[in-house]
């Protein structure tokens, strides 16, 4: 069974499940992202340099099934076009097209923002996505807040989705000697302190003033907050901090993906307090390092892997003080504190490793494949 799976860009993070689907049929990546994608070792790579270049493979090829993903495409507008050149030439081949597609804030107006440019990126999504969702004959998307928003509010389906468990695994290879973490303990001064982690984008929808808004409420000398990553709003949530009169606050920047491991294990709590995410990989691999989670309903990861006070809390968002006592309710409790650490590594182990992401695409392809050979 030979498969084309169109995408733009091949991630770091994805190639672990690239490789394990790579063993389960012959995929073939056809990366359409030609002035700056990368071709990993391993696996089969062909670059398309332009949209003729992709329709051309398409039609002359030989192919049974075809998969899109718009899963952190770097250009979604020119990924798009992509997606429905795919859909359309599996048609004209009648062959399965599947979509892989982890998005739901598209069906917000606010998510576009205003301008003519925003204003027709807004029409063209909406029309073409739920277009895409129906006409595609299975959907492989990131957890169960995705397969609600389809079915019930774009009427898809339910039978045609499979979950592919939206999975980052941070490899033991990267994981080297905890004496790192010492050393940034004793540099930040945290040692004998209790540590709040925020690790992400510094932009208005992840909302880090309502962090920092809620560690102020704390009122406690033996906290501290880290705040790691960069953004247009840094200079900004520092002069909140001055404000606020912090000083336990730390930015630290952006540091490099095989470091991430480091503030996750110094942590006591991680905090993800966005108003729109589409999924938020950084709670899976704050669970990795067994460690309880804060988010808001807003976060589609939260749906799936936060239970409910059992390894951490979803807060309302923009309730600051609700954020704050959550906060303060597992950096108070040492024994919570662990039993929430706990779970979150179980839930991850059980259930959101490459190899339980890899078995959603796996049930995708062979609905396909028997569907076409009129079997079951």
């Amino acid at each position: 069974m030979k498969i084309f799976l169109v995408i733009d860009y091949i991630w770091d993070y994805r190639l672990p499940l690239y490789q394990k689907l790579n063993r389960f049929a012959n995929i073939e990546f056809l990366l359409t992202n030609w002035k700056e994608t990368n071709t990993p070792t391993g696996l089969n790579c062909r670059v398309i340099t332009s949209k003729i270049g992709l329709i051309l493979t398409l039609l002359r090829e030989k192919w049974d099934i075809i998969i899109w993903g718009d899963a952190g495409s770097r250009n979604f507008t020119l990924n798009l076009i992509d997606g429905i050149l795919s859909l359309l030439i599996s048609k004209i081949k009648r062959r399965p097209f599947i979509l892989w597609f982890g998005g739901w804030e598209f069906i917000e107006k606010d998510h576009w923002g205003s301008g003519v440019i925003n204003t027709i990126k807004r029409k063209g999504a909406t029309f073409f996505l739920p277009w895409l969702l129906n006409k595609a004959d299975a959907i492989v998307t990131y957890g169960n807040f995705h397969k609600y928003i389809y079915t019930s509010v774009l009427s898809i389906n339910s039978n045609k989705i499979f979950i592919a468990p939206n999975s980052s695994i941070i490899s033991e290879e990267n994981v080297k000697s905890k004496e790192q973490v010492d050393l940034i303990r004793k540099r930040l001064k945290l040692i004998g302190k209790k540590v709040v982690l925020y690790l992400g984008r510094l932009e208005k929808r992840k909302n880090v003033d309502m962090i920092i808004k809620a560690f102020a409420k704390l009122h406690r000398n033996d906290v501290c907050l880290l705040i790691v990553g960069d953004g247009e709003l840094r200079s900004k949530l520092k002069k909140l901090c001055k404000q606020l009169r912090l000083k336990n606050v730390y930015f630290l920047g952006r540091i490099k993906g095989n470091q991430r491991w480091l503030y996750y294990t110094l942590c006591d709590v991680f905090v993800y307090p966005t108003s729109r995410e589409p999924w938020g990989l950084a709670i899976n691999e704050a669970m990795q390092f067994g460690k309880p989670v804060i988010a808001t309903p807003r976060v589609a990861a939260a749906y799936d892997l936060i239970r409910q006070g059992v390894n951490g809390f979803i807060v309302p968002e923009n309730d600051i003080q609700a954020l704050a006592e959550a906060i303060n309710k597992i950096i108070s409790n040492e024994e919570l504190a662990k039993r929430m650490g706990q779970k979150s590594k179980e839930i991850i182990s059980k259930g959101y490793t490459y190899e339980h992401m890899a078995e959603g695409f796996k049930k995708a392809i062979k609905y396909c494949y028997y569907k076409k050979k009129g079997g079951t």
